[in-house]
């Protein structure tokens, strides 16, 4: 039967089911571990990042620079680097991807087939739950161990497609399977992303 009023409150409050809440005091959270980090001071191992810009500012240079450096070991522009498979999803165009790849492979030497970077071509819908799930078991698929420290998603205009950037709902949605991605696979899930027409106030939209 339904319960309401105080009933509803001391039923609550009494239930026997697990806690989905964890609450510590101040002295035991404080001396818990120091965050950890990809890039010393710049990624930290955790959720969610976002690199932004103004149209043709070289984000997607300077995310694929940084996730090299991830998927190497390298240190970058100083800072050091934990070593991790890195997954690269090239939503607005493998071509041109590939001849970045090429090229950076060239610059520094590498052979590629070496690497633990992992490119995704074909852009998932992350409005949709059903492309997460897939990207999620794509790469525990072909990533040894099933495991990754980054996802890189460039850019997010393009992995929302007919998504309105300022609804909290539509991004909050996508927000919410980048989640899925990091709680999977235990990696920062990175978003390439533009300014807003005041690139001063930060990125595009909500």
């Amino acid at each position: 039967l339904p319960i309401s009023g105080p009933a509803l409150k001391a039923a609550a409050w009494t239930t026997s089911k697990p806690l989905r809440f964890e609450v510590v005091q101040a002295a035991a959270f404080s001396a818990g571990p120091e965050p950890t980090w990809l890039v010393k001071d710049l990624l930290p191992q955790a959720e969610l990042a976002v690199l932004y810009g103004e149209p043709g500012s070289g984000k997607s240079f300077a995310m694929l620079d940084l996730a090299m450096a991830v998927a190497r070991g390298e240190p970058w522009r100083g800072l050091r680097v934990h070593q991790a498979p890195v997954v690269y999803v090239a939503a607005e165009g493998g071509g041109g991807f590939r001849r970045r790849l090429r090229a950076y492979a060239q610059h520094h030497g590498l052979e590629l087939a070496e690497l633990p970077f992992y490119v995704v071509h074909v852009a998932p819908n992350m409005l949709q739950k059903v492309d997460a799930v897939d990207l999620i078991r794509a790469i525990r698929q072909v990533v040894p161990g099933g495991q990754c420290g980054l996802v890189v998603l460039d850019t997010l205009a393009q992995v929302t497609p007919g998504g309105n950037e300022n609804s909290g709902e539509d991004v909050g949605r996508a927000l919410a399977h980048c989640k899925a991605i990091h709680v999977a696979l235990g990696a920062l899930v990175a978003l390439v992303h533009h300014s807003g027409k005041d690139a001063s106030k930060g990125a595009r939209g909500w």
